[in-house]
């Protein structure tokens, strides 16, 4: 395995990571807001979340709720972007190495 091989690799395994921890955060993260809604039992703050457009992330016009969920939704972003980064790079990984055995 040469440099460059080993290089995707290694940015495969770092994708991979960042995505592990990404989901991990999302559910500690989804947790939290759900056990608030328990224990708030704001089923007006259900309906207003789902039937209005979202509010963009400025933190003062926010509840504690908003931002919670806003939190939820950042983690599954980045963790898309980090499982796409990962199929990418072993994707490269491969190729670099079917090239190499050619």
């Amino acid at each position: 395995m040469d440099l460059l091989e080993f290089a995707a690799f290694a940015l495969a395994v770092v994708f991979w990571s960042v995505g592990m921890w990404s989901i991990l955060g999302a559910y500690v993260a989804g947790r939290r807001a759900t056990a608030h809604l328990d224990r708030a039992h704001s089923n007006n703050y259900l309906r207003n979340l789902y039937l209005r457009p979202h509010a963009p992330n400025t933190g003062a016009l926010l509840g504690k709720n908003e931002k919670r969920h806003t939190v939820v939704r950042n983690y599954v972003v980045r963790t898309r972007y980090a499982m796409a980064g990962f199929v990418i790079a072993c994707a490269i990984a491969v190729i670099l190495s079917l090239l190499r055995y050619d």
